[in-house]
């Protein structure tokens, strides 16, 4: 058996107490004596002093059903995460994991159950997805089984919880954790990540052709600054403006729109998504003018006034048919312009890698792996070049 000091943190990550916890010789955790902050010394002599026969360690039943129920608050109240990550977290859990486990409690459940039965039973599940039965939606079992990446992530979402328990001191077979999944064999093909750009000339015709003042301000927007979705739909009146420091007008990405098309104030995918964004004098027009007209919506009587009053679906749908009105070629919803952004500026070869990091909110590693493509801009230098190579 062993034993160690720990501190103890509020939601707020501040210390509040020193924690004597042990580990018995199976792996199983447990808690001693408490001890305020300044009383270290005391703490460090009182485990010293310690004898087999003191161990407090309570016998505790804990069943999968109050765990998982616990478990499932835990990861909601993780603000380090976003909400759709804890939620999807949670979703895995609840479809693929939970129903296919007999033992009704911890101790009882082993790596050899996991092994033999859970696996199967996880690489035979099927897909789920919300369906309207008499006027409520429910959660139903569809024909189609589920794709390796959710096999892995149910298996992940599953240690995840198995560690919980342990830190909750509540024994569960810890070498359930061994599990990994066999590398695929080099033999495999490997797929082709497809980087679809649409043509300048397609997004012009785009926007030149939309009558329509709020859309026509968007797919400007959304093809010069590249914003995510979510980050588009999310720009207020305040956050156009002009910046004194940059000496420029700039579009300030700091909000977004949840799963649920909810307004998040100052939340965003990563740290590194706040940023504000030069725009051009053109845009800065298109934006002065819509928002000059716009007959005020609901949003406006509350502190956050958006530009752009849509959910994601309904832009989305409403760029998907006018590509198709225009006879444009045109694949998905407004992820195009955030590729068809990053590539443009990169093939001006007027923007560093890290300007381009602080105007799209992500690396040089992400956008050469899902957005830079070649938008042959300079198809006529080139021929001229190469008719000239051997003369």
């Amino acid at each position: 058996m062993k034993f160690w000091l720990n501190t103890i943190k509020d939601k707020n990550k501040k210390p509040i107490y020193l924690q004597v916890q042990g580990i018995k010789d199976d792996g199983t955790k447990f808690e001693q004596s408490r001890f305020e902050l300044n009383q270290r010394r005391r703490a460090k002599e009182y485990i010293k002093d310690l004898k087999e026969e003191d161990y407090k360690l309570p016998e505790v039943e804990v069943t999968f059903e109050h765990a998982f129920k616990e478990y499932y608050k835990s990861v909601k109240s993780n603000d380090d995460n976003q909400v759709d990550t804890n939620d999807r977290y949670i979703s895995v859990l609840k479809a693929h994991i939970q129903p296919y486990i007999d033992e009704e409690y911890l101790f009882q459940y082993k790596a050899s159950t996991f092994k033999d039965t859970l696996l199967k039973r996880i690489r035979n599940s099927r897909k789920t997805k919300w369906k309207r039965i008499n006027g409520i939606y429910q959660l139903t079992r569809q024909n189609e089984p589920i794709d390796k990446k959710t096999i892995k992530d149910a298996v992940a979402s599953f240690k995840r919880f198995i560690v919980w328990c342990d830190d909750n001191g509540w024994k569960i077979d810890l070498k359930i954790l061994r599990h990994r999944f066999n590398k695929a064999k080099t033999t495999t093909k490997v797929k082709k990540i497809v980087k679809w750009v649409p043509k300048k000339e397609n997004v012009l015709t785009l926007i030149n052709s939309e009558k329509n003042i709020c859309d026509k301000t968007l797919y400007r927007a959304s093809s010069e600054i590249g914003g995510r979705l979510n980050e588009m739909l999310a720009i207020c009146y305040d956050d156009v403006y002009e910046d004194e420091e940059l000496g420029v007008w700039v579009i300030h990405i700091r909000h977004s729109l949840g799963p649920d098309n909810s307004f998040r104030p100052d939340y965003l995918k990563t740290g590194s998504s706040e940023r504000k964004i030069e725009i051009s004098d053109d845009l800065l027009k298109y934006l002065q003018s819509w928002m000059k007209i716009q007959i005020a919506p609901k949003t406006h009587q509350r502190k956050y006034r958006r530009i752009f009053p849509y959910n994601k679906k309904y832009a989305a749908d409403k760029v998907k048919a006018a590509a198709k009105r225009l006879n444009i070629e045109w694949v998905g919803g407004f992820a195009p312009f955030r590729k068809f952004s990053s590539s443009l500026l990169k093939s001006t070869n007027d923007f560093t890698e890290e300007q381009l990091d602080l105007r799209f909110g992500n690396t040089e590693e992400v956008r050469k792996k899902h957005y830079y493509n070649d938008l042959n801009l300079n198809k006529e230098k080139k021929t001229a070049t190469i008719n000239k190579l051997l003369t």
